[in-house]
C-alpha cells in the first residue's frame, strides 16, 4: 500500500539547463512542505538547503524522484528495486515512455504524493547471469527494459543459440538477441522490429537484431521461462567480442560458447503514479498515431 513520504531523494541530470531549473523548483516546493530532501553532491550547488550525500544516501530515502529521461529512471530503478523503494520519473527527455509524468502535473499533486495518495505500478525485471555463477549474485545483471547479448564491434555476424526451458528454440545469424520485458517493448526491442506489449501483460519477448534471414520473427514467451543464450564459434571466422548488456547501461563481456541465463528477477520496479497517463495515450503521443487532420 502507498505510504506517506516524509523523506524523498532527488536524482537529476544536472548537465541539462532545463533540469537545473526544474530541480530548484521541486526542491523549493518539497522543502516548503516539510519534506526531508536528499540530493547527490553533484546537485548540492543547485539546492544548498537540502541534505547532501552520496548516491546510497539519496537512494536510501522513502522514495526517489528522477528528473531527466528514461535513462535516468532506468538507472535508479535498477539500484533501488531490491529494496522495494518506489520511483517517480518526471519527463524531461525527448522520447520517454517510463518517465512520463510532466513537471507541472507532479507539482500540482505534490500534497497527494507526500501524504500517500498515489498508486504503485509493479513492473517485471530480468536478470542475466553467466552459467558458472548461477545461484549467486556474482556478475548478475538486473534490467527493467531488456537484456541484450550482442557483438561489441560491427564486423561479422554472430550465431546466437537460444534455448527456452531446456529446449533448443533457434539459432540466429544476427548482430545479437534482445530479451525484453513488456516495459522494454517500447525501447530497443521496438527499434529492432519487436512487438509493442501492454505493460499489464505478463510475458517476455525475444527479438533478433538485424537477422540475416527473412524467417526470423519476434517470439513472445512465458514470463517464467528460463532462457539460455550462447554464441557459437564458427570455423574460419574470427572470434567476435561479445557482451551482455542490461538496459543499455550495465554490461559484462562474454566468451564464445559461454552460456548466459536470462530469467525473471525476484524483485520488481515500483513506479509511482499520481495523475495516471494511459499506456495507449502515451503510444499515440510518442509514436504520432493521431489521425491526420
Amino acid at each position: 500500500m502507498p505510504e506517506p513520504l516524509p523523506v524523498i531523494g532527488l536524482v537529476a541530470q544536472v548537465g541539462k539547463p532545463q533540469v537545473r531549473q526544474v530541480l530548484q523548483t521541486f526542491a523549493r516546493e518539497l522543502l516548503r512542505r516539510g519534506v526531508e530532501l536528499r540530493v547527490e553532491e553533484v546537485s548540492a550547488a543547485e539546492v544548498p538547503e537540502a541534505e547532501c550525500g552520496d548516491r546510497a544516501f539519496v537512494l536510501g530515502a522513502k522514495a526517489v524522484i528522477t528528473l531527466g529521461g528514461d535513462g535516468t529512471l532506468l538507472g535508479v530503478a535498477r539500484e533501488v528495486a531490491p529494496a522495494g523503494t518506489p520511483v517517480l520519473g518526471i519527463d524531461l527527455g525527448s522520447f520517454g515512455f517510463l518517465a512520463d509524468q510532466s513537471p507541472q502535473v507532479v507539482l500540482d499533486h505534490l500534497a497527494d504524493l507526500i501524504e500517500g495518495r498515489y498508486s504503485i505500478e509493479e513492473r517485471m525485471m530480468l536478470t542475466a547471469t553467466a552459467e558458472e555463477a548461477l545461484g549467486s549474485c556474482e556478475g548478475e545483471l538486473l534490467a527493467l527494459n531488456e537484456i541484450v547479448l550482442a557483438k561489441v564491434a560491427h564486423r561479422h555476424l554472430i550465431w546466437v543459440h537460444c534455448e527456452v526451458d531446456g529446449s533448443q528454440m533457434a539459432t540466429y545469424a544476427a548482430d545479437g538477441v534482445i530479451i525484453a520485458t513488456p516495459t522494454g517493448s517500447t525501447a530497443y526491442s521496438l527499434s529492432a522490429g519487436g512487438p509493442i506489449i501492454d505493460p499489464r501483460v505478463d510475458c517476455l519477448s525475444l527479438v533478433a537484431i538485424c537477422p540475416h534471414t527473412l524467417y526470423s520473427r519476434p517470439v513472445v514467451i512465458d514470463p517464467s521461462s528460463r532462457v539460455r543464450l550462447w554464441v557459437e564459434r564458427r570455423p574460419g571466422k574470427p572470434d567476435e567480442d561479445i557482451a551482455v548488456v542490461a538496459d543499455g547501461q550495465g554490461s559484462r563481456r562474454v566468451g564464445i560458447g559461454e552460456g548466459v541465463v536470462v530469467q525473471r528477477a525476484r524483485c520488481t520496479a515500483r513506479l509511482i503514479r499520481i495523475a495516471e497517463v494511459g499506456f495507449y495515450d502515451r503510444l499515440r503521443e510518442k509514436l504520432n498515431w493521431d489521425a491526420p487532420r
